[in-house]
C-alpha cells in the first residue's frame, strides 16, 4: 500500500500479490477532510498471471474508470490498483 497527498488529489497504489484470491480492501481516511462521492481507479489484471505483452500483443491493458467511492477497493487476484480520491 503506497499513498501520496498533492492537494486536494489523494492517490493510492495498492497490490493484490495472492495468485487465486480476491479482496476488499477499506480505506479509511483520518483528519478533517472527507473523499468525494467518486473516484478514478486504474486497474492492472489479466486472468493469467504468466501473460506478458510483446509488441506484436498487448492483452494486458490498464483499465481506467471513475466510480463510485464508498471507502472500500476491491481487488481482483493478481492485480494492481491506482485509485485517486479528491478531498473535500
Amino acid at each position: 500500500l503506497l499513498f501520496q497527498q498533492d492537494g486536494d488529489i489523494l492517490t493510492v497504489v495498492i497490490i493484490n500479490r495472492h495468485a487465486q484470491e480476491a479482496f476488499d480492501v477499506t480505506l479509511n481516511l483520518a483528519g478533517t477532510r472527507t473523499a468525494a462521492a467518486e473516484a478514478d481507479i486504474y486497474e492492472l489484471h489479466h486472468e493469467n498471471l504468466m501473460q506478458i505483452n510483446t509488441w506484436e500483443s498487448q492483452p494486458v491493458k490498464i483499465k481506467e474508470s471513475r466510480a463510485a467511492w464508498s471507502g472500500v477497493a476491491k481487488l481482483k487476484a493478481g492485480s494492481l490498483q491506482l485509485i485517486r480520491i479528491t478531498l473535500v
